[in-house]
């Protein structure tokens, strides 16, 4: 029997390897979904089925029971996702009452862009998209000046060992004897993560936040929604943080005046850094870790630079340049402040690096900077 190589050899038919795309948005917070609303006498209603009334009607005697209810939401289903609208009566400051139509908008309807988030490089497509629901109509500038609520954000990260960093985030977790706050972990095979307080239960006091294994999530949660337009994605090792700012009064708490969807759209990564940042601190202890005996063995020249590098390397979860910027910080001196900076690093590379323990501990550590922790 000829073998493979030269059958490949001798044959014309061209084989094409198809490589998966990588996600292009790793490591940027944006919106993941919120809630619209636009001011109703701004929107014309296309379909009426959005004012809906339903009764309750006894199968026997046909009597009616209770006042007509009005529709909750009107769902429009896609393929894996769908988009809800409502019209609704909602009070506002001062006891003052104004008709809205909410919309409960996802980026699912980014379909194949999904994990690009809600931002404003898409914004129009996204209003585009709507329109043509027809469901109501509303001009673009209109949908920017929207008020939006229940805002959550999303920021996905590639990491191999987050479920093995699970444990050591339930560890630092703040304690809480209170109902709805505390800390929860699923480490089930289809839902693996960590979560604290929950979207409708969330305050500023006790923000909504989860980290979550985001591939086995659309594996078992979203496979529709996988399957139809993320199959040329590779999804492998996608971890998801996820945060919640419920209202104005959280916004206020960062120095945001206001909550249209363009501001929001307009917000920069340093200012959402900071809110993901308050948000962790809120719900997670410093970086401490057991300390561990110094391993290998060095010069007597470098001890005291690797047992200060070793100490707090096993006693933090901070990275190599938070260790050596920390311990040249009162060096004001250029020269030696260079040169003492290239000893540590020629140091933590030869010794400590190296490190089979450190190596899986590196990685971990970028997962806990890359969620602000």
């Amino acid at each position: 029997m000829a073998s493979l190589k030269s059958v490949l050899k001798n044959s014309k038919t061209k084989i094409i390897i198809l490589e998966k795309k990588h996600i292009d948005s790793l490591n940027i917070i944006e919106i993941d979904s919120l809630k619209l609303r636009i001011p109703f006498h701004e929107v014309k209603i296309l379909d009426s089925n959005i004012n809906d009334k339903y009764v309750i009607v006894n199968c026997v005697s046909g009597e009616i029971d209770g006042d007509p209810i009005v529709r909750n939401w009107l769902v429009k289903v896609h393929k894996g996702y769908s988009i809800k609208w409502q019209i609704r009566d909602i009070s506002l400051e001062r006891g003052r009452c104004k008709k809205f139509l909410t919309i409960l908008l996802s980026s699912k309807i980014l379909e194949g862009n999904y994990f690009g988030g809600i931002s404003k490089n898409n914004i129009k497509n996204i209003y585009d998209k709507l329109i043509k629901m027809n469901v109501a109509y509303f001009s673009y500038d209109v949908f920017l000046c929207s008020e939006c609520t229940d805002i959550d954000f999303k920021k996905d990260i590639k990491n191999h060992y987050f479920i093995e960093s699970i444990p050591i985030l339930v560890k630092h977790a703040k304690p809480s004897r209170l109902s709805g706050r505390g800390v929860r972990s699923f480490r089930k095979n289809n839902n693996k993560g960590i979560q604290w307080s929950d979207r409708k239960g969330a305050t500023l006091q006790n923000p909504y936040l989860k980290i979550y294994h985001k591939s086995i999530e659309l594996n078992f949660n979203s496979k529709e929604f996988k399957d139809e337009f993320l199959a040329e994605i590779d999804l492998s090792n996608i971890i998801r943080v996820e945060f919640t700012i419920k209202s104005m009064k959280h916004l206020r708490k960062f120095k945001i005046e206001s909550q249209k969807l363009i501001d929001l759209l307009n917000l920069s990564q340093n200012i959402k850094s900071a809110m993901l940042k308050d948000i962790i601190n809120t719900h997670l202890m410093s970086r401490i870790v057991k300390a561990e005996k110094p391993i290998g063995k060095i010069s007597p020249t470098g001890v005291v630079f690797y047992n200060a590098l070793n100490i707090i390397s096993k006693r933090t979860y901070m990275n190599k340049n938070m260790i050596i910027d920390s311990m040249l910080e009162n060096i004001k001196n250029k020269t030696a402040k260079s040169r003492k900076k290239k000893k540590l690093n020629e140091i933590w590379n030869t010794y400590i690096q190296m490190q089979e323990h450190n190596k899986k501990k590196e990685k971990m550590i970028s997962l806990f900077d890359a969620i602000c922790w």
